[in-house]
């Protein structure tokens, strides 16, 4: 804002002090001493007033008074913006000195010199089979030897290995063309078939099962209805489809040579595990609840069907299946594992 008084002299414009001497005032600026007798303004004190308060919008100064009007004053005619300058440059020479000018003013060199690196505040060290030289500096830059890792044959192949185990030391397993480490297999009786564990429900805890001789786990088998009977399903058999009840339906192929069946084993199992007629299979009661059935001659695989029924309504499923057998794990009508005489059919194309 251009607020020129017309004499272009800022040293006219300071008041550098005022002081009250009795009842004069005397304002001190850049002219001299000036005197103002404030004698006439003495009422007495019956005049005591405060100044309230004192605000500037823009240029013009308002002062309130206690019990009296707000006088404005306009500071305009005391503005100087003849100091208002902006940096015109910066820059930098080959040197390293740094150039800033102002505008109306003289520049200002800055050297930066003393911020430059040269390198040599860098310290590389040597390690094994390395040797460095030199002091890192652009005339003199660090250099880095390491010897050759030739390993006499220059052959990468070579240095491949496997994983085998020793074949006279079983549990000892190492490199080819290096070293061996034991490793302990040892389950203190060297019997591998005492290793199977059976899937078993908790006698008294419906809904829980796990391993045999380890964990168990709580398996949500609530259907909404509570009624075991319903789970009971039938497989019936109408020229080459085989049906169960409640489920699908699927084509058996044409009948081979005379004597061969889809049947391949079925028998009634007593609630003890005997037979009263069984054939192609053998049976065993595990522990409550829990029967095994394994084949006289086992099946070429594992998918073969797998019929149950027992006449105590008792629910039932099958498990572990494979080629050479499965279980059959039997509840009673209080959830529990129960001992059930049940009939089985296996079928198998």
């Amino acid at each position: 804002m251009n607020v020129n008084d017309a004499d272009a002299d800022p040293t006219n414009e300071l008041i550098t002090s005022g002081t009250l001497n009795g009842t004069d005032l005397e304002i001190v600026d850049a002219g001299g001493t000036t005197t103002v007798d404030l004698s006439a303004l003495d009422n007495s004190g019956t005049d005591d007033q405060n100044l309230t308060s004192a605000t500037i919008s823009g240029n013009i100064l308002t002062i309130e008074i206690e019990d009296g009007d707000p006088v404005t004053v306009d500071l305009s005619a005391y503005l100087d913006n003849t100091d208002e300058q902006d940096l015109t440059s910066a820059t930098l020479a080959a040197n390293n000195v740094l150039t800033i000018a102002i505008e109306n003013g003289a520049p200002v060199n800055v050297d930066l010199s003393a911020l430059l690196s040269d390198g040599s505040e860098t310290d590389l060290q040597a390690g094994t089979n390395a040797t460095v030289t030199g002091t890192g500096t652009t005339a003199d830059p660090y250099i880095v030897s390491v010897p050759s890792l030739d390993d006499a044959d220059a052959d990468p192949t070579n240095e491949f290995q496997a994983l085998v185990e020793a074949p006279s030391q079983p549990g000892v397993i190492g490199l080819t063309n290096g070293n061996t480490v034991t490793v302990n297999v040892n389950d203190a009786d060297a019997d591998p078939t005492n290793e199977f564990q059976a899937l078993v429900e908790a006698p008294s805890q419906p809904g829980v099962i796990g391993l045999t001789n380890g964990n168990t786990v709580t398996v949500n088998v609530n259907d909404a209805d509570a009624d075991p009977t319903n789970e009971i399903q039938t497989l019936s058999v109408s020229g080459t489809d085989l049906t169960i009840s409640g489920g699908n339906t699927v084509s058996l192929p044409a009948a081979g040579p005379p004597g061969d069946s889809f049947i391949k084993a079925f028998g009634k199992v007593r609630a003890d595990g005997s037979t009263a007629k069984i054939k192609g299979a053998t049976a065993t009661l595990i522990q409550t609840g829990i029967y095994r059935i394994d084949f006289t001659t086992p099946m070429s695989d594992g998918n073969y069907i797998i019929q149950l029924t027992n006449e105590a309504g008792n629910s039932m499923v099958y498990g572990t299946q494979d080629a050479t057998g499965f279980l059959v794990l039997i509840k009673g009508n209080n959830g529990k594992a129960e001992n059930t005489e049940f009939m089985f059919t296996v079928i198998d194309l």
